[in-house]
């Protein structure tokens, strides 16, 4: 068994995860996933009541026919986040489901427990579902003012998203959609 989460992934790939914490060596995970239709990419724990904890955030660099589910994300820093670091890297077809989202609370400004955009032109994102994902105590939410904190974020260069039976608790802040 692995100790860690692969960054690059090819096609037909499964990562199951158990266990936990795990925690990346950087700040995030990084994951750049290229899957087909015919051979999806999954990133996922073994069930909706057996989520393994990631400390830090899952950040989808490129990822096409890709599906991150049942993980249970303890971080400070976000959840998760599709967004290219690079031009010419669309992503497409990409399913996040049944991920809890437990912050740590007050210490950061601006937290998106789920985001989806693109810095590039050439780096559409589409075709995007969130499905059945928890947020909870992320950001400031204690504070007597808006913290710009929330729990998705869909902003450049994004088409065709769903979010669909989502939950989010103890945030202050508005959506960016």
């Amino acid at each position: 068994p692995r100790r860690s989460i692969p960054r690059d992934l090819a096609p037909g790939d499964v990562v199951t995860i158990v266990g936990g914490p795990y925690t990346p060596d950087s700040d995030r995970f990084y994951i750049n996933a290229n899957g087909t239709s015919d051979l999806p990419i999954f990133v996922r724990g073994i069930s909706a009541t057996a989520r393994p904890v990631l400390t830090k955030k899952v950040h989808v660099t490129q990822g096409n026919w890709l599906v991150i589910e049942n993980l249970n994300i303890k971080s400070e820093a976000g959840g998760v986040e599709i967004r290219p670091l690079e031009s010419a890297s669309p992503s497409s077809n990409i399913a996040v489901r049944n991920v809890l989202l437990e912050g740590v609370g007050d210490v950061f400004k601006g937290y998106q427990s789920f985001a989806a955009h693109s810095d590039y032109d050439s780096s559409i994102l589409s075709n995007i579902v969130f499905f059945r994902n928890k947020s909870i105590n992320a950001g400031q939410y204690s504070s007597a003012t808006e913290d710009d904190s929330c729990s998705f974020s869909i902003q450049h260069r994004v088409q065709y998203i769903w979010l669909l039976e989502n939950e989010g608790s103890h945030k202050i802040g508005r959506a960016h959609v």
